[in-house]
């Protein structure tokens, strides 16, 4: 095998472990905001009215409307499909029953759905009344004022109104999915057994359905990473209707206790990023405070990069500076590719010309060595940060993947609905501003390095650079097709980090590196 191809295989691979182990960075969602995400994206088939507005629903084989409560006859549901017998009110739950028809799998009946409805809202309501019993309720669902002080007032299955119902279901419909000890689908389970009991196990939930229920929830939410959050509030868009959930605050404790990357890498940029976007005026629905952040975020990440790994930069500054006498050099040995002796001494001579201009090759390897670290505590950040999770940049959630976008393209692409067009120009832009910033140290290297002649043929050299070729090409080609597959604002990162990396290449290589060889210059002159 080629040592080109040894060597492009060898860092495919590295990359591909950068990926595998910043997918590894732990989720700071706690359970019950997974709950959250999950009741957002499946809050089941009803929608609860008043009775007027029941009676002037008209029903049909698609609309079926009932009265929820026997003794509550102002609390109605109403249960929609579409031509194809989907709920309208969950298409998540219309996704996996046409799933389940696909695999053979029964179905439950209709009512099984609107009988796991009651019974989380039954659920819910004996919550409520138990948070407002002990005076710590979540949420206000029924007031009243006395002596200028709230008091918060029980509710009940008979005198619930359709509006209470909804900003009951809002603030505690999560418990559909959750538990107890921090455990997903106890509720479920519980109420699936209590329906079964109810309407027979023939019209309920199989083994089977109740398998692939769980799993595709389970899967669907399970990347959803987006709670980091400095103040507790309402972030991230969620479901069919872009439903923001209440997400905790996060502290640095909390952070350290998901693990050590959490707590040196990620928590902090995500910190930074939070407390930026709420300084700049707070959660911008339309993403242009969120952006300003990332810009501000990137800045001071890649300048400590900068700070930490400058004499480096330096060192391989001057190796490219170097690059006509190291060229004289492996121009003496023509056959070292082949040739051990030759190899041997050619290695020498380089590694005395290094030694001579205090030059450490190796050291390079320290700018890797850092920035590795840095990208996985950017990417857990990113994909973390509520706030990036909240609005939408030019109809583009920034904590959604371009891939996703681009495969909206169906749905609405003129119009920009799902910001198909915006995933497309951020595309192009990263992969213009990646390989303009990788390349432009070589072209100016080749322009100061024009005029110097080849002595003779020089296969040592011509291997080196075609290496170099196949480097630069992969690193380029995996950065592109990760900024695909990761959230849309770490692509903007490597927009704003490439131009960073532009102007820092320009202003090294044609202000701080001529003077810094000059100096060097005279001093050996002075000697």
């Amino acid at each position: 095998m080629k040592k080109s191809l040894k060597l492009g295989i060898g860092i495919t691979s590295l990359l591909l472990g950068v990926m595998l182990i910043s997918s590894c960075t732990a989720t700071f969602c706690s359970t019950v905001e997974t709950a959250r995400m999950m009741y957002a994206g499946e809050p089941g088939v009803s929608q609860y009215v008043t009775q007027e507005e029941a009676q002037n629903t008209t029903t049909s084989g698609l609309v079926s409307v009932e009265q929820v409560f026997a003794d509550n006859s102002d609390l109605y549901r109403v249960v929609s499909k579409d031509e194809n017998g989907g709920f309208t009110n969950s298409q998540m739950l219309t996704s996996i029953i046409s799933s389940a028809k696909q695999n053979g799998i029964y179905v439950p009946t209709d009512d099984y759905f609107k009988k796991m409805d009651t019974k989380f809202l039954e659920l819910a309501i004996s919550i409520y009344n138990n948070e407002v019993a002990e005076s710590t309720p979540t949420t206000a669902v029924r007031t009243k004022e006395v002596d200028g002080e709230i008091t918060y007032l029980p509710v009940s299955t008979s005198d619930i109104t359709s509006v209470e119902t909804n900003t009951l279901l809002k603030n505690y419909g999560y418990l559909k999915f959750y538990g107890t000890d921090e455990l997903l689908w106890v509720n479920y389970e519980v109420m699936d057994a209590s329906v079964k009991q109810e309407i027979g196990i023939e019209n309920s939930a199989t083994t089977d359905f109740m398998n692939l229920y769980t799993s595709t929830m389970t899967q669907n939410f399970a990347n959803s990473r987006s709670c980091i959050a400095t103040i507790t509030g309402e972030y991230g868009s969620y479901g069919e209707n872009g439903e923001p959930i209440l997400i905790q605050e996060k502290t640095w404790k909390y952070a350290w206790g998901r693990g050590p990357i959490e707590g040196l890498l990620v928590y902090p940029v995500a910190y930074l990023l939070d407390t930026l976007t709420m300084s700049f005026g707070g959660v911008d629905q339309n993403g242009w405070i969120q952006l300003a952040a990332l810009f501000v975020v990137t800045i001071i990440i890649r300048t400590v990069l900068l700070l930490a790994t400058f004499w480096s930069t330096i060192g391989q500054q001057k190796m490219q500076a170097l690059q006509p006498e190291i060229a004289k050099i492996q121009a003496k040995y023509p056959n070292a590719n082949t040739n051990q002796s030759e190899r041997m001494r050619m290695s020498q001579e380089t590694s005395m010309l290094y030694k001579k201009n205090k030059v450490r090759p190796f050291v390079s390897l320290l700018v890797m060595i850092i920035q590795f670290p840095i990208f996985i505590g950017v990417w857990g950040a990113i994909s973390g940060a509520a706030v990036l999770s909240t609005g939408t940049l030019l109809n583009l959630q920034m904590s959604t993947s371009l891939s996703t976008a681009f495969f909206n393209f169906s749905e609405g692409w003129a119009t920009n609905i799902y910001g198909f067009w915006t995933a497309i120009i951020i595309f192009i832009i990263m992969a213009a501003t990646q390989f303009v910033s990788m390349k432009l140290p070589q072209w100016l290297n080749a322009k100061k390095n024009k005029k110097i002649q080849r002595l003779t043929k020089n296969p040592t050299q011509d291997q080196q650079n075609k290496t170099m070729k196949i480097v630069s090409w992969v690193m380029l080609i995996m950065i592109i097709v990760m900024g695909v597959t990761l959230p849309a604002a770490m692509a903007i990162y490597w927009i704003f980090g490439a131009i960073y990396s532009i102007i820092q290449t320009l202003i090294i290589q044609l202000l701080v590196m001529p003077k810094l060889m000059e100096r060097e210059k005279r001093k050996k002159q002075n000697r």
